[in-house]
């Protein structure tokens, strides 16, 4: 499965985590309209 996510704050970057735990065959496009990503390393697990 393929997926893409418009954005990566807060939401966009913990979408991502969480699909890939679910189906870690999963291959996630984020597209991010600044030149940085932004998130808080609180809101984030590993």
């Amino acid at each position: 499965m393929k997926v893409i996510i418009v954005g990566s704050t807060h939401a966009g970057t913990n979408a991502a985590l969480q699909i890939l735990q679910d189906h870690p065959e999963t291959e996630v496009t984020i597209y991010e309209r600044h030149t940085n990503v932004s998130f808080l390393s609180c809101g984030m697990r590993a």
